[in-house]
């Protein structure tokens, strides 16, 4: 599927546009400011982020940009290419319900149970570490 399918929009309004205003889903600031270190310092990126169609539909892309120059050095446009991955994200979620619960109940099974508990445990190790320096 294209862009400007996938997405919604006019192919006029994707074409000379910088990547980031295409990615408004759930990226945060602090990503985006990595990304575009990547991309002015290496001249490439590739990672994943969310983005929004124009009907409010939020997806996972799997994207890579690079900076194409000119002869001169400058920064022609940037090339950016994508694959939507909502259906491995999807897959990747349907696994993970599985191995941590019962395929009868839907109930938490062991690994799961073995998981939270492991994480109440380090959490109140974190809790008691803090006391105790804030009490020193």
């Amino acid at each position: 599927m294209r862009f400007h399918q996938l997405n919604r929009i006019r192919k006029s309004r994707g074409i000379g546009q910088k990547p980031p205003v295409f990615i408004i889903g759930r990226t945060t600031p602090e990503e985006y400011q990595k990304m575009w270190t990547a991309i002015l310092t290496d001249g490439f990126w590739q990672g994943e982020l969310w983005d929004r169609c124009k009907n409010g539909h939020v997806y996972p892309k799997m994207m890579t940009i690079s900076v194409i120059r000119d002869r001169a050095g400058d920064i022609e446009f940037y090339l950016a290419n994508f694959v939507d991955v909502s259906h491995y994200k999807e897959t990747e979620e349907r696994i993970h319900h599985i191995a941590h619960h019962d395929s009868l109940t839907g109930l938490p099974n062991r690994l799961h149970l073995q998981v939270f508990f492991r994480a109440v445990d380090v959490n109140r190790q974190t809790y008691e570490r803090t006391s105790r320096s804030h009490d020193s």
